[in-house]
């Protein structure tokens, strides 16, 4: 009788145990994943001629000796720093870097006092903000003076532009 009244209630305490793992508590795990994000400096420059004259034709003699100003183009920027750019001439064996009263100046977004005259030498001409669009993007103008000790003939020379993220 003893054996009997044991079977049964382990029989019912079996049965309890079953019922409740079928629909009663739920188990749960969790579990996690480090993901690591990595962004590296990138920075673009666009230097968009369609904007502006790239051929300056000196017709009078004031003109050469008084230099012609025009819209050379638009330097567009997108970068994830802040950033600067430098300017120089490569003459490229004209000899006008030597004439007495040539200048090639450039300034940004007609402001008077970003003109520089540039050389073969790098120089800051400007900076800017991380970002894109309006913010970053500057006007760039030449001013031109041949003086009168340069040769009549069309003269080839490269403005080079390097952006620099800070």
């Amino acid at each position: 009788m003893i054996k009997k009244i044991l079977l049964s209630a382990f029989l019912v305490v079996s049965a309890v145990q079953f019922s409740m793992g079928q629909g009663g508590v739920n188990a749960t795990a969790n579990d996690q994943q480090l993901v690591t994000i990595q962004i590296i400096s990138l920075a673009e420059l666009t230097f968009n001629s369609s904007e502006g004259n790239n051929v300056f034709q000196f017709n009078t003699l004031d003109e050469l000796e008084e230099g012609l100003p025009d819209k050379a183009g638009v330097l567009e920027v997108r970068s994830n720093k802040n950033w600067t750019i430098n300017a120089k001439v490569d003459f490229k064996e004209t000899g006008l870097d030597t004439k007495d009263g040539f200048m090639f100046e450039l300034f940004i977004d007609d402001v008077a006092d970003s003109r520089k005259v540039l050389t073969s030498a790098p120089q800051n001409v400007a900076s800017g903000d991380r970002g894109a669009g309006n913010v970053n993007h500057r006007v760039v103008n030449y001013h031109i003076t041949p003086g009168l000790n340069v040769d009549p003939g069309n003269y080839d020379v490269e403005v080079q532009y390097v952006l620099t993220q800070q």
